[in-house]
């Protein structure tokens, strides 16, 4: 979805240095949803309360990473707002929220993705 339309366009932001004519897109394999998730100590439960806090966001320049900056843009924050930006895998950021050290995870995956029915089973959360 997004990352092949930021791929046709060539945006370089996403890593494409020009325009891919000849890419087509012929199915969507599986829905995915952007799932930020959070500790509930953190307090964190919506969008503004980020500002100041730690956040992973996905490899960077992957199609995670493109959707934290696309909502951070229509939500007016910049993740110069928050308090630390970490690009992490999935499963390191479950283990960084349990352990205190990362207040929350932008996660796009399907329903029911392994790392945040970890993160549920080990500390309370706001999704």
């Amino acid at each position: 979805g997004d990352s092949v339309k930021m791929a046709a366009e060539g945006n370089t932001e996403a890593g494409f240095p020009g325009k891919l004519d000849k890419l087509r897109g012929i199915a969507a394999i599986y829905p995915n949803y952007i799932q930020i998730v959070a500790s509930q100590e953190s307090g964190i439960k919506t969008l503004a309360d980020l500002k100041g806090k730690s956040l992973s966001v996905g490899a960077p320049a992957s199609g995670t990473e493109l959707n934290a900056r696309a909502i951070f843009a229509a939500a007016g924050l910049k993740y110069e707002d928050l308090g630390r930006v970490e690009y992490l895998p999935f499963a390191e950021s479950v283990e960084l929220i349990k352990n205190r050290q990362l207040d929350a995870t932008l996660q796009s995956a399907g329903l029911g993705v392994a790392s945040i029915r970890d993160l549920a089973t080990s500390v309370p959360i706001n999704v």
